[in-house]
């Protein structure tokens, strides 16, 4: 009793650029050899680097460059006030605290990769194989600017491991056709997610973490096109 309440709060905001430059090329060579089957065969690479500039934009806080009072850092609204927040005005109509430029992260990821697949056909098309691998090579940089508090010190963070993680991951499949109708199939594939930074209680580097899909399932397609369907576990 006695005492003003008052809901304390902050804006805060991030400008975010993210520009990606990609290069990809492949070649495919085809083989007819009559009976014993059709042959595709390809090879590829694939090149992606993403450089990402971000802002953070806050409230000003306490520095020793900067020696606000704290109760500065914050907007203030009356708890029995229901109306919605609005963003550059407080509960009493004042303005709110300034938005000031607090830090400046710079990042930057190259991902390189490159693959082979074979597809056969044979018995007259009914069955089809096909088999890939794909590997890939991860590495990255960030550096952190504190603009605010110019007191820290940037920062500049690299991949946690000593050589740049790479990954393979395969894929195996098959289908075949019961009838002109029906087909069945089944798959195996992998894929990769890098982890850039990423470590464990202890330090060590975690390996790029990667999905295993098994599938299998039956095809349909009759009457021309106007019944098709498809069920796989």
């Amino acid at each position: 009793e006695g005492h003003d309440l008052a809901i304390a709060y902050q804006w805060k905001d991030t400008n975010k650029t993210e520009l990606r430059d990609q290069l990809h090329g492949d070649v495919t060579y085809k083989l007819d050899l009559g009976k014993a089957g059709k042959h595709n065969f390809v090879a590829g690479f694939q090149y992606m680097k993403t450089n990402v500039n971000e802002d953070d934009i806050g409230p000003a806080y306490f520095t020793a460059a900067n020696p606000i009072l704290d109760v500065e850092q914050f907007s203030y609204k009356n708890p029995g006030d229901y109306s919605p927040f609005r963003y550059g005005v407080q509960g009493d109509g004042r303005p709110d605290a300034k938005p000031v430029l607090i830090d400046n992260l710079k990042t930057l990821n190259w991902d390189f990769g490159f693959y082979a697949v074979y597809q056969g056909q044979f018995f007259n098309d009914r069955l089809t194989l096909i088999g890939g691998a794909r590997r890939d090579r991860n590495d990255t940089r960030q550096a952190t600017n504190h603009i605010y508090d110019t007191a820290k010190t940037s920062t500049i963070t690299t991949r946690a491991s000593v050589d740049a993680p790479t990954a393979t991951s395969p894929q195996v499949g098959l289908s075949f056709a019961i009838t002109r109708d029906i087909n069945v199939f089944a798959l195996y594939s992998t894929g990769v997610v890098p982890n850039y930074t990423a470590r464990d209680g202890n330090n060590n580097a975690f390996a790029p973490t990667k999905a295993k899909n098994y599938e299998a399932g039956i095809k349909i397609d009759m009457f021309d096109g106007k019944l098709s369907g498809t069920m796989s576990v």
